[in-house]
């Protein structure tokens, strides 16, 4: 009985020590696990926003790759960079009613049934918003465009038409 009694405390203290162990490593491990989390999300949020500015992003990429292929003077890029920022502030409303209508199918596809009707009335209720982006988007091309002389024109021209010629053979 002896080694039993002995036994115990230290069964104890180890039952003790394995406890406090366990409802500290949570935390510690939480704590750390929300960090990698942060860090994640952060991630993730630079990646998406990374998307959403691609369109931006995407835009200056051009940009530097029309400069550099259509040797494009300091006035040029000037022009076809106020063009774009124009563009950007005319769209801003428009995102903002897209964002709405991305909403609403969304909510759309949570439910158990597809409604196609109520889909559709959303893409008629949008319709307008479709077409004015696609309006403006066609304008601030048609702008960018005649910042270029002939000749630019003609070689970004042919430089669109490689690229779909590329994109079309993947």
């Amino acid at each position: 009985m002896t080694i039993a009694m002995k036994k115990t405390p230290t069964i104890k203290a180890v039952a003790v020590l394995m406890a406090f162990g366990l409802l500290s490593s949570p935390s510690a491990f939480s704590s750390e696990s929300g960090e990698r989390q942060q860090s994640y999300e952060q991630h993730h949020q630079k990646s998406h926003n990374g998307h959403r500015m691609k369109q931006g992003h995407h835009g200056a990429k051009l940009l530097k790759k029309m400069a550099r292929h259509l040797d494009l003077s300091d006035e040029q890029i000037a022009q076809i960079k106020e063009i774009r920022r124009q563009s950007k502030i005319d769209n801003e409303p428009l995102r903002t009613e897209i964002k709405a209508f991305k909403a609403q199918v969304k909510s759309q596809q949570v439910m158990s049934d597809f409604d196609e009707v109520a889909f559709i009335a959303s893409y008629e209720q949008y319709q307008t918003v479709f077409a004015q982006l696609a309006l403006n988007k066609a304008k601030t091309r048609h702008a960018i465009f005649h910042v270029l002389t002939q000749d630019q024109q003609a070689k970004w021209q042919a430089f669109k038409e490689k690229r779909k010629a590329r994109r079309s053979a993947e």
